[in-house]
């Protein structure tokens, strides 16, 4: 079967198992989630396009620093606005676990399977990112929205666009590495979904992502 298909499949899929896990087992859909997106990188890995990895020192480097760049920000700005305050685990070792494994089976399927499959399909990185990155949003997205939680959730299309940037620059494991230490992170605050929050956090995900951009001279393709 064609890589492509299998990827927009594997994406309606966990697209429709996300938004039962409101109604149903949260836990049980995300598990599901997973298990059908590592399983279509192992079923589409085989093909000869596997993404280099660079050394495991460099890319804990940057997907450290560019994951640590808007929560530094958010704690900076919403902290002292109120907006913002630190939480803790309650289950460490339970969260810890989580934000690991959904960090790596979402990058697995999203950086490499589909984006991969699509850029070959239409020929264009540029393109190709902003539509892999709608779709890493999409995927997000909870049964119901209001204007405060709509602007917090396209925060995902922007760190979308620097996981893949991160692909692209340094193959799979950096952007791992980023979102894994990214959900780490931000599981220890809490911040309030009004508008405002919503927007300060839309902004220091843009600054990371300008700051990496500019860092390594990328510019848009044709």
């Amino acid at each position: 079967m064609n890589h492509l298909v299998i990827a927009i499949l594997t994406y309606i899929a966990i697209v429709c198992i996300n938004l039962t896990k409101f109604t149903f087992e949260f836990n049980a859909a995300n598990t599901l989630s997973y298990i059908i997106m590592i399983l279509s990188y192992l079923y589409s890995s085989r093909a000869d396009y596997r993404r280099r990895i660079v050394n495991f020192y460099s890319s804990m480097k940057s997907g450290a620093f560019y994951a640590l760049i808007p929560h530094a920000f958010n704690l900076a700005i919403l902290g002292t606005s109120g907006n913002a305050q630190i939480t803790g685990y309650s289950y460490p070792i339970l969260q810890i676990l989580s934000c690991t494994v959904s960090s790596f089976s979402e990058e697995l399927y999203f950086r490499f399977l589909l984006y991969e499959n699509f850029q070959k399909a239409v020929g264009r990185i540029t393109f190709s990112i902003i539509v892999v990155s709608a779709m890493f949003s999409i995927y997000h997205l909870p049964p119901k929205l209001d204007v405060a939680l709509t602007i917090f959730i396209s925060s995902y299309f922007i760190m979308g666009v620097i996981l893949q940037e991160l692909y692209i620059r340094d193959g799979l494991l950096t952007p791992i590495l980023f979102h894994t230490v990214f959900n780490l992170i931000g599981g220890v605050y809490a911040i309030s979904l009004n508008t405002l929050a919503s927007i300060i956090y839309n902004l220091t995900l843009t600054l990371a992502l300008v700051v990496f951009m500019i860092a390594n001279n990328i510019s848009a393709d044709a």
